[in-house]
């Protein structure tokens, strides 16, 4: 290639790299109006008789609110750090994912995504009153998640950038940048399904009928891992339901029928034992976490087996 020509394509990946880095900056500013926004309706909220007379509603409100603000804030310097990369600092887009910054977003997504995904549960179930309350909640329920959303998106921002940049040192810092983006996406998303499994065990516990007294479901320590349906034991009539936790499986009495899914608050399901993991061998479960294709031999700490089979 000519030096003429190298020169081109030069000038045409630079103005393509610099319409990506404006196309960051304008999705930051949209993200930023949408939080303010949603910081105002919430803020209203707050003062409001309604969640006022209701305290773990207004708590959950209240800290939504805080987290959100400070959450701003953290988005208002990466803001700065894609604004200063224009005009010919580029490689300081590729600092908006330095380690502090990634602790900070981790901090607070994290935060956030918790408050926000409670309190949008709360709003879906929640009727709003006539007048401007109707759109006030569905500015809340439009704008509560996309926080989230932005930060799933800078990996393929990065990427982009990457596509373009001008020279190899550029192109490997944004490479790094956009693994440290996935990486605090993946950290925000392993806490979010901690936090589930946690709180399935909760549910589970207010749901099983007939549990004895004296058996324990709900503990801070537990986890459900996974559940599986239509369940044969051997010798025993009827389907059975498991509930694998971290330290123990849930049997449960389904009934004669089978279950299309096994999501949601388990529905007519009775105790029939707590099998403690405590004593099984690895050769008879391999894996709780990716759902095997069969449970069998479950031993008890009395030395008991239990014998289940998957039927699919």
């Amino acid at each position: 290639m000519s030096t003429a020509g190298q020169h081109g394509d030069e000038k045409r990946r630079a103005a393509q790299f610099e319409r990506r880095q404006i196309e960051v900056l304008e999705t930051e500013d949209e993200m930023l109006r949408n939080a303010q926004r949603l910081g105002c309706v919430l803020r209203m909220w707050v003062d409001d008789a309604e969640w006022t007379s209701h305290r773990p509603s207004r708590a959950l409100l209240v800290n939504t609110h805080d987290t959100l603000r400070a959450l701003r804030q953290v988005h208002k310097d990466v803001r700065a750090l894609v604004a200063a990369s224009l005009g010919g600092e580029a490689r300081k887009i590729a600092q908006v994912f330095a380690p502090a910054m990634c602790a900070r977003l981790e901090q607070w997504h994290s935060q956030y995504e918790e408050s926000a995904t409670r309190l949008s549960s709360i709003l879906h179930a929640r009727h709003p009153r006539a007048g401007g309350d109707e759109e006030l909640q569905r500015v809340a329920l439009d704008f509560l998640l996309r926080p989230t959303q932005r930060l799933m998106k800078y990996p393929l921002f990065l990427d982009e950038l990457a596509k373009h940049a001008c020279d190899d040192a550029l192109c490997q810092a944004l490479t790094e940048a956009a693994a440290a983006a996935r990486g605090v996406a993946a950290h925000v998303n392993d806490a979010k399904r901690l936090r589930e499994q946690h709180d399935r065990v909760y549910v589970l516990a207010e749901s099983i009928r007939d549990v004895p007294e004296g058996v324990l479901i709900g503990n801070p320590r537990r986890r459900v891992l996974m559940e599986a349906s239509n369940i044969m034991q051997k010798g025993r009539e009827g389907y059975r339901r498991l509930f694998v936790l971290n330290d123990a499986v849930i049997v449960c009495k389904q009934g004669m029928k089978k279950v299309e899914s096994s999501a949601g608050a388990p529905e007519d399901v009775r105790f029939k034992d707590l099998i403690s993991l405590r004593y099984l061998s690895p050769r008879m479960l391999p894996s709780v976490i990716t759902p095997p294709a069969l449970l069998a031999s479950l031993r008890d700490e009395d030395g008991s087996s239990k014998v289940f089979c998957m039927m699919v």
